[in-house]
């Protein structure tokens, strides 16, 4: 009698386990309705959906207007020298919707940068559009387009264009030759660049009827006439190098030569008229250019400081 009473206590604590461990699990299911972890019935859904492996919706995804923002490299990223990059989404919706309207859907953008001139903002953006083709916008915080640059091709120029080109590159090979519309202001000029028969470089400012506004060649330094060589040491110093030349012809305004290089532990830029008549003399040191990026910190301090006390 013993046994069997025995026997029906064990049976009876099983089943009573068996009871409390379907309760727990009970007590463990997520009701759809009701909130879980504290959260809310969203937060719930959000986590089934994540331990099923599916990703919520994000209400501010719009297909119609994907554009990729290609990521720098980290080489790039880590460079000092090179202005960061800002978000998309950082900048001003109509800047957006500029940017948008600008590249097309599906476009990659490169590159967006933020300056502020005489008070006014302005954004840089470069990358391709949809259609491949590479641009760089200056946009203003209210989204108007100040200013477009697109890589173009000599033959898709104006004939009086491409007339020009030709008749400055003599008989220079104009397979390499780069070229850009630029639209600002409301006037349209076409930039090409190419290098002659003996290597220099040649840029080369038109408008669309073939005028050309200004015409920059490199010029080995050795090949400078001699006055402005003689100049160089006179002005700038007896040890100085000129390590680049370039002859600059502005229209109207006649031609200059604009000469850089190094005087003992400093660099220098020279500006010098073709005659040596009239020159301008610049010299400066890393130190001078870390004073400038100092100044440019502390503006940027001011500005934060300001806005303190306006948050405050």
């Amino acid at each position: 009698m013993i046994d069997r009473v025995k026997k029906f206590v064990v049976l009876w604590i099983l089943v009573l386990a068996m009871m409390l461990l379907g309760q727990g699990r009970v007590l463990m299911a997520v009701d759809p309705g009701e909130p879980c972890n504290d959260g809310s019935a969203e937060t719930c859904a959000e986590e089934r959906q994540q331990a099923q492996g599916d990703k919520p919706a994000d209400p501010n995804d719009d297909d119609d207007d994907n554009l990729q923002v290609v990521e720098e490299d980290d080489a790039d990223a880590g460079d000092d020298d090179e202005e960061e990059s800002i978000p998309l989404e950082k900048t001003p919706k109509a800047v957006q919707a500029t940017i948008k309207k600008e590249f097309g859907a599906g476009a990659e953008i490169e590159e967006i940068h933020r300056e502020e001139d005489d008070g006014q903002e302005l954004y840089y953006v470069g990358g391709e559009t949809s259609g491949g083709e590479f641009i760089e916008l200056t946009i203003s915080g209210e989204g108007q387009v100040l200013a477009r640059e697109q890589e173009i091709e000599l033959q898709r120029a104006p004939k009086a264009v491409q007339a020009a080109v030709k008749k400055a590159a003599g008989d220079t090979d104009l397979e390499d030759v780069e070229g850009r519309k630029v639209v600002e202001e409301g006037e349209t000029h076409f930039v090409f660049e190419f290098e002659t028969s003996d290597g220099s470089g040649v840029e080369l400012v038109m408008t669309e009827d073939g005028t050309i506004l200004v015409r920059e060649q490199e010029i080995d330094p050795e090949n400078l006439p001699t006055n402005i060589q003689k100049l160089v040491k006179v002005k700038v110093g007896q040890t100085a190098e000129i390590e680049e030349a370039r002859k600059i012809e502005e229209g109207d305004e006649g031609a200059f030569f604009v000469v850089t290089g190094q005087v003992g532990d400093k660099e220098f830029e020279m500006s010098v008229s073709v005659d040596g008549s009239e020159v301008e003399v610049e010299i400066f040191t890393e130190d001078d250019e870390d004073d400038e990026d100092d100044e440019g910190d502390e503006g940027d301090d001011e500005e934060s400081d300001d806005d303190d006390g306006d948050s405050d």
